[in-house]
This record gives C-alpha cells, structure tokens and sequence, in this order.
C-alpha cells in the first residue's frame, strides 16, 4: 500500500513540475540588453540599426513577396512572457520581414504574434 501512494505521488510531482514548464521561444523570453520603444526607433533609427528588440501585437496585413513575407504589426506592449497585452493603445505600427513564405492563412490579420 506504502509504494502504490509513493507511485501516486511521484506521477503527481512529474505532472506539476511539467506544468510550469513554459513553451515560449528562448529567444522571446530572454531579456534584451536595453528595451527599444518603436517610438524612440522612429525617431532616431540610425541609432537602434542593428539593435535587438522585442515588439508585438496584432498583424494588421501579410503580404508575400518572391522571397519573404512583410507582415504589418500594430504595436501593443508586452507583458514579461513576450505576449501581447489586449490593450487599445498603440505606439504605431512596424514591418516585421520573415524570410520565405508565411502562409496567410496561418499569419491572418488579427494574430497577435511576438517577433
């Protein structure tokens, strides 16, 4: 009876510490070395060329040219696992590029995506 609770317990312990196991990208939980406003990056963009950053929001548009994809983002701000907060507020919007082909129908106006 003593090892059927042990076995129990173990099972229970593996199936919570999976739990708090997170599924966002390293690269988008990482912290950058200096957090880059979209507002700061209009004003001065020679400054930030090059620059990690970390923006999100809602895509407004994709389109797919020959050997990436331009995706139209609305800027919303990031709460700390990189998603973005359902907010009416806005800095702008930005062009994120993916290189290749981004299906639209997956990447659809109205998806918030983190890049």
């Amino acid at each position: 009876m003593n090892s059927m609770c042990y076995r129990w317990f173990l099972i229970g312990f593996v199936l919570l510490l999976s739990a708090c196991a997170s599924s966002v990208p390293e690269d988008i939980r990482k912290e950058t070395e200096r957090i880059v406003h979209i507002g700061e990056a209009r004003q001065s963009p020679a400054t930030f060329r090059g620059s990690e950053v970390r923006w999100g929001g809602t895509i407004a548009s994709v389109r797919n040219e020959r050997d990436a994809t331009l995706i139209e983002i609305v800027s919303r701000r990031l709460d700390s696992d990189g998603q973005p907060y359902e907010e009416d507020r806005s800095e702008g919007r930005f062009l994120a590029r993916a290189a290749g082909f981004l299906d639209p129908a997956l990447y659809s106006a109205g998806r918030e995506v983190t890049v």
